[in-house]
């Protein structure tokens, strides 16, 4: 049996880990690196975010495919009672309205500290 140290030993040390947390950093990073100097540029306004991301069919394409991604993430983390705590459902929330590309891989972290802290029990 394996004790806590050992295991947050493993769990750093999981190639799964350093994919998902390199996943993240690159989510957070290159979408709001093009998002705050258009925010900078433009305030809020929503009407024109809207706008440009739908001005054209790629534009379009990548609007619902990052839309429906980031609500696909949002409905398991609400549907997957069993595997996640009330605050890491919210933590992930707020990650996937940051996008999918921070949604996903802070879902995938999740899951696997709670496989692992599981394996303890």
């Amino acid at each position: 049996m394996q004790t806590k140290q050992t295991l947050h030993s493993n769990r750093l040390l999981s190639p799964a880990f350093w994919i998902y947390l390199g996943f993240l950093i690159m989510g957070i990073i290159v979408p709001l690196s093009q998002f705050f100097p258009w925010l900078l540029q433009n305030g809020l306004n929503i009407t024109l975010f809207i706008q440009q991301l739908f001005s054209n069919p790629i534009g379009t394409f990548f609007g619902y495919d990052v839309i429906i991604a980031v609500l696909f993430v949002i409905v398991i983390s609400i549907i997957n009672f069993d595997h996640l705590l009330p605050w890491q459902r919210i933590l992930i929330i707020i990650g996937s309205l940051l996008g999918a590309s921070v949604g996903f891989p802070l879902y995938m972290i999740i899951v696997l500290w709670n496989k692992d802290n599981a394996q303890t029990s």
